[in-house]
């Protein structure tokens, strides 16, 4: 017979083994299908940060812009987009936000 000692261990062990195996299998779920659908997010780097803001919201996307420093900016015809997250090309469903940083200008 096991002592109740040894058996707690083995307890202890599966238990482990399977919150592990439950993390791993977490970790390879596929994206979601309404991204993995979505069409390619439009590329606005380099552009007037006005115009840049006008095509996301015009594609249905939300937009919050930051300076270099990650403060809150305000888009104006004088400041370019230097950076865009997520990046333009990649599969981003509408009504998600895309963070735009504006170079200083």
């Amino acid at each position: 017979m096991i002592a109740r000692g040894r058996l707690r261990a083995l307890g202890a062990c599966a238990a482990v083994a399977l919150t592990l195996g439950g993390l791993t299998a977490c970790e390879t779920v596929p994206p979601s299908s309404s991204d993995s659908a979505a069409p390619a997010l439009l590329d606005v780097v380099g552009k007037p940060a006005d115009k840049g803001v006008e095509l996301l919201r015009n594609a249905g996307y939300r937009v919050a812009v930051l300076g270099e420093h990650g403060e809150p900016a305000t888009a104006s015809p004088t400041r370019l987009i230097v950076s865009q997250k997520p990046e333009g090309g990649a599969k981003v469903a509408a009504g998600r936000t895309v963070t735009l940083t504006l170079g200083d200008g």
